[in-house]
């Protein structure tokens, strides 16, 4: 049984996505300059805006607590960067946000 990156390499018409820890691996390139010297095989990127995130009512409830608002607000900081999707914009990444 082939693994699913195998599979990705049988037909690269089929675009990769970012996993959570990819995302979290492309952030950290991104802030330590290493971005512009990794491969990347994936070719797009999917995130959820945290602005609309916290009109959830769940978060709504979260985010009243200050650990959350404080990491909602790193992670807001962090993910929307408009160096970052400018880069991966000339890499060829498509991106939906």
């Amino acid at each position: 049984m082939k693994n699913i990156n195998d599979r990705a390499n049988d037909n690269p018409k089929i675009p990769l996505l970012f996993s959570a820890r990819k995302v979290f691996l492309l952030v950290v390139m991104m802030y330590t300059g290493l971005l512009p010297f990794v491969p990347l095989r994936e070719s797009c990127l999917e995130l959820f805006m945290p602005q609309v995130l916290a009109r959830i009512p769940l978060f709504e409830e979260r985010l009243k607590k200050k650990r959350y608002s404080i990491l909602f607000w790193l992670i807001n900081r962090l993910l929307m960067n408009k160096a970052l999707f400018c880069h991966l914009e000339k890499r060829g990444i498509q991106m939906e946000n």
